[in-house]
């Protein structure tokens, strides 16, 4: 079994760190979530129509769910319009989470360029996954020491917040130099320290 490289364990991180910040359905409108989704593997149409009634009831778990479904990472759909519908919906209602998930569409896509002030936003507010990504998106922009240094503050927060995919980021560009040449041998320390502690595969 090949373990879990860091960026999936940081979505695991934000996903354990987000509690608190999505607005929280009644408990007989969560249970018909947790059945919608427990069926997006075995009968897809069946959980995008149940799926599509709840987001018309105001479930923002819904809206994420379809949002996720229409990049077509669990299902058939592919409908990048309709991803962004729902996410946004989400995003509207309430819900941090959905906010980033909006942003990773918009900038990996390459739909607009929204996803900077989507992210600040949730920066600004305190949220941890938008402040790492807010970072990791300017950096994948323009990869030069500059910008380097511009997410440098970014990239500490979430890292002293405990993220994973930030710790290793800043370990990284470290290791390059970016922070000038005195920096590198400590960013190497830190990298291979990181793969000994999560017993993981790199960051891609």
């Amino acid at each position: 079994m090949r373990p879990k490289s860091i960026l999936l364990r940081s979505y695991d991180w934000e996903n354990d760190n987000s509690g608190g910040w999505e607005p929280w359905g009644d408990e007989a409108l969560r249970a018909r979530e947790d059945t919608a989704a427990a069926l997006i593997s075995s009968d897809p149409e069946a959980a995008m129509a149940e799926l599509h009634i709840l987001s018309e009831e105001g479930s923002i778990f819904a809206d994420r769910w379809l949002g996720y479904c229409y990049q077509g990472l669990t299902t058939k759909y592919h409908d990048l319009e309709r991803a962004e519908h729902h996410l946004y919906k989400a995003q509207m209602a309430g819900s941090w989470p959905a906010s980033v998930e909006l942003s990773k569409l918009l900038f990996e896509e390459k739909i607009n360029d929204k996803w900077e002030a989507i992210l600040e936003d949730g920066h600004q507010q305190g949220f941890i996954p938008s402040t790492f990504w807010l970072a990791r998106f300017r950096y994948m922009q323009s990869k030069t020491r500059a910008t380097a240094m511009q997410v440098r503050p970014l990239l500490e927060k979430a890292a002293d917040a405990g993220h994973p995919a930030a710790r290793l980021m800043l370990a990284q560009l470290k290791g390059r130099g970016m922070f000038g040449i005195r920096a590198i041998p400590q960013g190497f320390r830190e990298v291979n320290a990181l793969y000994d502690e999560f017993g993981a595969e790199p960051i891609s």
